[in-house]
């Protein structure tokens, strides 16, 4: 499913301008002209040079502005993209490549049960996520339900210490404690990793991208126009405003801008997770879980704790805050909203198993099984002790 654009181009002329090479181009263009500007009125040159140094990042914004609208696929959300999928492939295999690397003593091989288990519900989901979730459910056979789930390259860090899961492009990494907190149960896994998938192919990614290079844009435009005032002032002022500028849009990508898409990957997921034969019902047991760590672990950081019981704080924040950042909406929230859409999943997942049956999946060790039940016992007897 691919994002639609607003504008009818054609398929040539999108692909050369749809891309982040566009932004650069318009960027430096804008720069370059701004800076330009009060030289060229202070020598005067006249008003004509002066309106074409005014009317460069005033062409490159509107052009921008029109080239990058898009409807996202499935939510028909409007939306700016900048990247194209090429772009995206590139950029997301060389920031995972970077990852794997970096942690490759804890990568599982292919063939490890528990990444086998995983692909198995990997694949169980996609053949959901081929369809746009407005479209009925219908019978999957295995050919086109095989096409979809090698779309996705699945990679387990055996971590105790990050509870997380993220899927980018068409890689999913999953981090063993992940797995642990939900006790090897196939369908909480599959809340977890329904959410994530719609990350992918609501291209999340290559919007983040496009909002963050459109707003350096427009934050280069504003220190260009600056410019004229606070040359004056020399490089130290100018490079002041340049940080304050630039951690407001890191600050705003990362917050105020996030987390509506995470709201956009849960109702999404969700309709994944029913469409493929899981109980959505699941999925209020996993966040409402969720929450209730979080408010047990706020009520702990207020308390005179030990030294012991602090580092044990420190540690369960850490490994919270990977999963539950700023840019996730708070776990209370996310329960209020996945419940108000309940009854619509519901209706889908009684609709797919009456036509494709229940998911199937390999058996996970025992002894996975067993350290997971230990962990969630002390996490449990920690944030719940016995009055």
């Amino acid at each position: 499913m691919r994002p639609v654009p607003l504008l009818p181009l054609p398929a040539v002329l999108a692909g050369l301008v749809k891309s982040g090479k566009l932004v650069s181009l318009v960027s430096l263009s804008s720069k370059t002209s701004l800076t330009l500007l009060p030289h060229s009125l202070r020598k005067g040159k006249g008003a004509t040079a002066g309106k074409i140094l005014v009317g460069v990042p005033l062409v490159g914004l509107t052009l921008l502005l029109a080239v990058g609208l898009d409807l996202a696929p499935n939510t028909q959300r409007m939306r700016f993209l900048y990247m194209s999928d090429e772009e995206e492939k590139v950029e997301v295999d060389k920031a995972v490549d970077e990852m794997l690397v970096a942690q490759s003593p804890f990568v599982a091989a292919d063939e490890h049960p528990r990444v086998v288990w995983l692909k198995s519900i990997v694949a169980n989901l996609a053949k959901a996520a081929q369809d746009d979730i407005s479209a009925p459910v219908r019978k999957m056979d295995d050919e086109a339900s095989l096409s979809a789930a090698e779309r996705y390259v699945v990679h387990l860090i055996e971590d105790d210490m990050t509870l997380n899961a993220m899927c980018a492009g068409r890689h999913i990494l999953v981090y063993d404690l992940m797995m642990q907190v939900m006790g090897y149960d196939p369908n909480k896994m599959a809340v977890i990793l329904s959410h994530e998938m719609a990350h992918s192919v609501q291209r999340h990614f290559a919007e983040t991208h496009g909002f963050v290079s459109l707003m350096l844009m427009l934050g280069d435009i504003t220190r260009g126009v600056l410019w004229m005032v606070t040359d004056a002032f020399g490089p130290y002022v100018n490079e002041k405003i340049h940080e304050t500028i630039r951690a407001y849009i890191d600050r705003e990508a990362d917050t105020s801008y996030s987390r509506p898409l995470e709201r956009e990957a849960d109702l999404v997921g969700l309709r994944f997770l029913a469409k493929a034969g899981y109980d959505p019902r699941i999925a209020l047991d996993v966040w409402e879980l969720m929450a209730e760590i979080d408010e047990e672990i706020a009520k702990l950081e207020k308390e005179e704790q030990k030294e012991i019981e602090i580092t044990f704080n420190d540690v369960l924040e850490g490994f919270m805050t990977a999963w539950f950042g700023s840019s996730h909406p708070p776990s209370s929230e996310r329960v209020a909203y996945i419940r108000e859409h309940m009854d619509e999943a519901v209706v889908l997942y009684e609709e797919a198993i009456k036509l494709n049956g229940k998911p199937q999946h390999p058996d996970v060790d025992d002894s996975a099984v067993a350290k997971a039940r230990g962990w969630a016992s002390k996490l449990i007897n920690r944030l719940w002790p016995l009055k």
